[in-house]
């Protein structure tokens, strides 16, 4: 039985397909091709032209990961196994980049690099590279939801953390390694060092971890504070960035609960859960 390679390079509403044997001659109907039904079924003719022409034949489909572009391809080349001798792959990007970059030696664009997912795929595919679980892809949305938000939430960490110095020094003490989560409820409610130095440590002390000792000397510091901001601006600007870091923590830990309790019932992720000090959102990642 024959092989015929068929490899894409997605990029935002089209991708760059190759047709290559295997003997690495790059056959007709390669080309680029719009990600709309008009252009799916053009491609669907080149591959049932092809599977007459080369009768028997088999093909193995490879599209190069792209942060979530390639997903109307994969189902649209798995829709197609139930009418052809099929192979269809996810390929990791790295793995395909290194193997062009070492073999091809050339300025790419997009056909080049369609070709060059054509070539690994002929020549350098790893034994390990097996085929996108579609029951995934709807909890890998998910996911990457949740890490960008994760990342978000790190950015505003870092906004805050860079003004606390100049807003509130005296709480920079305290912030060392992150900002618990009783420093940003203080903020929310004394965003400036003048706010907090009116601030009453009865009040203060009925915050989470907050004890009224410690309330007391954090308002007593505020009263002598050499903060160089404390406008209204900043202030609200200080209390705003507080908040939203509380609010989008809650969030992304409900995100991560359902998402675990989403994937219980999945093997390989029990296995991961089940290895002592893992926990179950690293096991989810991993």
């Amino acid at each position: 039985m024959k092989t015929i390679f068929v490899s894409g390079d997605v990029s935002k509403g089209y991708c760059d397909i190759a047709f290559v044997n295997e003997a690495g001659e790059v056959l007709s109907g390669s080309g680029r091709f719009d990600d709309t039904a008009e252009d799916h079924l053009k491609v669907e003719q080149q591959i049932s032209i092809k599977n007459t022409e080369y009768s028997p034949v088999r093909f193995v489909i490879g599209l190069e990961s792209s942060g979530g572009l390639e997903r109307n391809w994969l189902r649209f080349f798995r829709d197609l196994k139930s009418r052809f001798e099929m192979e269809v792959l996810l390929l990791n990007a790295l793995a395909v980049k290194k193997f062009v970059d070492r073999h091809l030696h050339r300025n790419t664009n997009d056909r080049i690099s369609a070709l060059g997912i054509a070539e690994y795929l002929r020549l350098a595919r790893r034994p390990q590279e097996v085929p996108c679980e579609p029951y995934l892809e709807g909890p890998r949305t998910l996911y990457r939801c949740v890490k960008n938000a994760i990342t978000r939430v790190a950015q505003i960490r870092n906004e805050l953390q860079s003004l606390l110095p100049v807003v509130q020094p005296t709480l920079v003490q305290f912030c060392r390694e992150g900002i618990p989560e009783w420093i940003l409820s203080v903020l929310i409610k004394y965003p400036t060092a003048s706010a907090l130095a009116r601030g009453r440590a009865r009040t203060l002390g009925q915050i989470a971890h907050l004890s009224e000792q410690r309330a007391r000397k954090i308002v007593d510091d505020a009263q002598t504070s050499v903060a160089s901001l404390g406008d209204e601006q900043t202030g609200i600007t200080v209390a705003f960035l507080s908040n939203s870091i509380i609010e989008e923590t809650k969030k992304i830990n409900s995100l991560q609960q359902q998402l675990c309790a989403m994937m219980k019932e999945d093997l390989q992720f029990q296995i991961i859960d089940s290895i002592k000090g893992i926990g179950s959102w690293k096991a989810l990642c991993m």
